[in-house]
């Protein structure tokens, strides 16, 4: 599975029409190929809850990439974090959280990523979202693919 994302990432990030739109279409890729140009970085589920729309101060969150950095360090530093937001091994340090602010947020053609981003700053997420970062290689940059599941 997360061979197949790295695929749908680096076509995206390799194709500026999908790159533009911010969305992966999920049949796009060929199970033939391997695709060198992204490093799989984490893989989580995250549990977009009232306590990830305020910062540690309660001042209130005004878009997506900010309410998932809290949602990781509600998990992390807060130890807040919901039953259904899972655990993992790379934002447990500030530095780190700080790349969901900076990386560019991607999901399928199918889901419409506007509508998404305003759910997730609304904490209205029908579901959780299943979260993968990726570090491409050659520009450094990270990308962010999020997916609604349940």
């Amino acid at each position: 599975m997360r061979f197949w994302l790295a695929a749908f990432i680096f076509l995206c990030v390799n194709n500026s029409a999908a790159f533009a739109q911010g969305c992966v279409d999920y049949d796009i890729y060929d199970a033939g190929k391997t695709y060198p140009g992204a490093r799989f970085i984490v893989n989580y589920l995250a549990d977009i809850q009232e306590q990830d729309l305020y910062n540690s101060k309660g001042v209130g969150l005004s878009n997506a990439e900010q309410i998932l950095r809290q949602d990781r360090a509600n998990v992390h530093k807060f130890k807040t974090g919901s039953e259904m937001d899972s655990h993992d091994s790379f934002f447990g340090k500030p530095a780190n959280r700080a790349l969901l602010e900076t990386g560019q947020l991607v999901t399928y053609c199918n889901i419409n990523l506007t509508a998404l981003k305003r759910q997730i700053s609304q904490g209205r997420v029908p579901g959780l979202l299943d979260v993968m970062v990726f570090k491409m290689l050659g520009t450094g940059r990270y990308t962010v693919f999020i997916n609604v599941v349940g």
